[in-house]
């Protein structure tokens, strides 16, 4: 073998000697950003708060009850705060609930009736849809105690069908840290077994704020809008928003009552909205999933002579 053979067969194992760790170094890393991908694909992504809010005018439907007062000036409060805002007074059915959690929500603002129990055990949700006698529309729901049947007290003798505490565990969904603000009667009532403002913790609502007793029309539109500018305009905390609202006496069947917001669970006390909201504007994600940001500009746009290679592609 000649001095230059040898010499070529050297330069020539040395070559491939590279090419195999080049080769190597490659497979590594797509093994790598493989295993990397993987996890953050397959991995549940943490609920982030939505920069959308509801306002579902359910006492909207009735004559006595409407209040564009009322509307415009929470819908004006909550867009300066950067909020999307849906207004929905028209077919506040079962059905309509139904697809509540899956709406992406951040706040949800329940302008509804809700009624206690006779036995005093829970509070309901109720629907503008009248229950008529002879009919078994929901019988299955209502076999299942998802949905029951209420008398409006200023009604006597209409029923209309309500959702229970149970409608709510059973929805499909998820409530993306939601504050949910039910405006009705009872809606927060202390002695009660908290069975709906547990419900929406439990689908994964952060604060549930409601009226401890009987509440009016204009009384809870007012305060209402209270709560939401001392939450959203001064940054209060949520239990020293709550307590900076003012109470309501009535007189009914000759006592005198008080009635006022408060809020559940605890643990909530201490939220600021602004923390949420700035959490919300902070993470950019995919809608189903997480996102990898890439600067394009230190992206080498060269054509390229080697065999392609797989690509991340967002």
């Amino acid at each position: 073998m000649t001095k230059k053979q040898k010499q070529t067969r050297e330069e020539s194992r040395r070559f491939s000697n590279k090419q195999l760790i080049i080769v190597s170094i490659v497979a590594v890393s797509i093994i790598v950003s493989g295993s990397v991908l993987s996890f953050w694909l397959t991995k549940a992504p943490e609920a982030k708060f939505p920069l959308k809010a509801i306002i579902i005018d359910q006492l909207g439907k009735e004559t006595e009850f409407i209040n564009a007062s009322f509307i415009n000036s929470a819908t004006d409060v909550l867009k300066s705060s950067g909020f999307n805002v849906t207004y929905y007074n028209q077919t506040i059915d079962v059905d309509y609930y139904r697809s509540l959690a899956k709406s992406d929500y951040g706040i949800i603002i329940l302008r509804a009736h809700t009624a206690k129990r006779e036995d005093n055990s829970t509070i309901d949700i109720f629907t503008s849809e009248q229950f008529l006698q002879g009919t078994n529309r929901y019988q299955d729901e209502m076999d299942k105690q998802l949905v029951t049947v209420g008398e409006f007290l200023y009604k006597k003798g209409q029923y209309y069908y309500a959702i229970t505490s149970k409608f709510i565990d059973n929805l499909e969904g998820r409530f993306l840290k939601s504050i949910v603000i039910a405006m009705g009667c009872w809606s927060l009532k202390p002695g009660l077994d908290d069975k709906m403002p547990k419900a929406f913790i439990n689908k994964g609502a952060v604060a549930y704020i409601g009226w401890t007793d009987l509440v009016l029309a204009p009384d809870t539109d007012a305060e209402t809008l209270k709560l939401l500018k001392l939450l959203l305009v001064e940054n209060r905390t949520l239990s020293d928003a709550v307590s900076r609202t003012s109470s309501r006496a009535y007189i009914a069947d000759g006592q005198t009552f008080t009635s006022r917001l408060r809020s559940y669970p605890s643990e909530a006390d201490s939220l600021k909205v602004s923390t949420l909201i700035n959490e919300a504007r902070a993470t950019s994600t995919f809608q189903n999933g997480p996102y990898f940001a890439v600067n394009f500009s230190e992206i080498d746009r060269s054509p390229r002579k080697t065999a392609s290679l797989p690509r991340f592609v967002t």
